[in-house]
This record gives C-alpha cells, structure tokens and sequence, in this order.
C-alpha cells in the first residue's frame, strides 16, 4: 500500500509541470481573430451596377413607394459574392410592356420617370470610397433611396407600378442634372425637385413658384417656399459650372411672405 502510494506522488508531481498552461501560468496559443478570418476570404469580384445588370450577373428590382421614396433590391446571381460599383445618380421609368390597360398608369399615360442617387450607400468598403455595396452570393439586398420626379404633370408613381432602374444619361443627357441629383437627401427633396423639374423640364422659376397644392376644404399652398426656391437655384448655379448660367435668372415675382 506505501508502495504504491510512493509511485503515484511522483506521477502526480509531473501531471502538475505537464498541466496545460491554465495551471502553469504559460499564455495560451493566440487564436485567430475575425478579422484575420475575414482577410483570408477571397476577394468578392467587383463590378460596375449597370455592366453586371447586362451581364447577367446581377438582377435588380426598383420599387417605388411614391415620389419621394423607393426600395431597390439587388441580387447576386454570379453564384459568388459581388462588390458592386453603384453610379452616382440615376433614373427609374416605368416597364410601360408590363402595364395593362386597366392599370391606371395605361388609362392616365405612364407615371414620372424618377431621379435618385445612392450617395451614402456603403456596406463596409469605406476604404474604397462611397457607393460601394457588398451583394451575398445568391442572396438580395435592400436599399432605400429618396427619389424626385422628373416628368411634371404625369402620375405618381406607385408600387402597383413595375419600374426599371436605367442609366440617368438614357433619358436625360444635362450633366447639371446628374448633378443636383447626387445632392439629394431626404431632407432637401423639395429643393433638388425644383431644381430638377427646371433643368429636365425646362420649367421657369416663376411656373415652379406658381405650382399648388390643392386641397378640398382647407386654402391652397404653394408647392415650394420662396426659401426652397431659392436654394434650388443656387443648386441649378452650382450644377452648371463658374459663369454659367441658369435656363431662367429672372427674379421671382412672388413674396417671401405667399410662400412660407
């Protein structure tokens, strides 16, 4: 019984020097971290949006909720992971071949064509500038994106309605257009929608401060302030260029105090 008593304290001794390094106060083996995982990820292939919408590469859908807000879903259909380049501006028009002729955009002509941008839209490539989304392989992403018209005077656009999403350049050619669109932000739409029906439209600055809103009991209001048309303006004076000049620089023949 001694005897194996002394047999075993020895083995217990060495158990304790061989223990993991929990016991011996050695630092445990570093593991590697996240983003070390993530850097060994091959790269996802970068596309520009519109070259992959060719392709084949990317399916897009554009869903407007009206005329200031809509959702554009994009899907990778590579089978891999894609880095997609979203343009600065661009524009959304109806599929005018999937209205039917009960739809109310067949009765009434076909809703605006809408302006938007994806400034601001970045999903972690912050090093590679703004507009640079990562699309899953096989799987959709959703963006919301604040949108203004470009048609004065034809429908609201609305959901019911299918759109395409469409180069800005494709119905619309001013570059002072693009422009003012990639200015745009949910808290300055009625400024860039002045200035955008001024530029697409040819629309004076005294027509656009002539514009209501019509309601059944109470007055009717103006569309846009004088504040509001006098930051489009300045907007339309940046767009196109030093010296050049706005289509209409006639003042305004409507006072501060009518529209605000």
């Amino acid at each position: 019984m001694k005897q194996r008593t002394r047999f075993v304290g020895p083995s217990l001794i060495l158990a304790l020097f061989a223990a993991p390094g929990w016991c011996s106060g050695a630092k445990p083996t570093p593991r590697a971290t996240a983003s070390e995982f993530a850097a060994q990820k091959p790269a996802a292939e970068a596309v520009d949006l519109f070259d992959a919408m060719q392709a084949g590469q990317v399916e897009v859908k554009f869903i407007p909720k009206n005329d200031k807000e809509a959702r554009v879903r994009l899907k990778s259909k590579s089978g891999r992971p894609l880095t997609v380049r979203l343009p600065e501006a661009f524009a959304a028009q109806p599929i005018l071949a999937q209205i039917g002729a009960g739809n109310a955009a067949g009765q009434n002509g076909a809703s605006q064509l809408l302006g938007s941008t994806f400034n601001g839209q970045n999903n972690g490539n912050g090093a590679n500038g703004g507009r640079m989304f990562n699309v899953p392989a096989d799987k959709s992403v959703d963006l919301r994106v604040p949108c203004v018209c470009l048609e004065y005077g034809k429908p609201t656009p609305r959901a019911a309605i299918p759109y395409e999403l469409v180069r800005l350049e494709s119905v619309n050619q001013k570059a002072s257009l693009s422009k003012v669109l990639a200015g745009l932000e949910r808290g300055n739409q009625r400024d860039v929608q002045a200035a955008a029906w001024h530029i697409a439209n040819d629309m004076t600055w005294q027509e656009l401060a002539t514009i209501r809103i019509e309601h059944l009991v109470e007055p009717n209001e103006p569309f846009f302030t004088a504040r509001q048309l006098q930051r489009a303006r300045e907007l339309v004076r940046v767009a196109t260029g030093p010296g050049a000049q706005p289509i209409d620089t006639q003042p305004l023949a409507v006072s501060l105090a009518e529209t605000n």
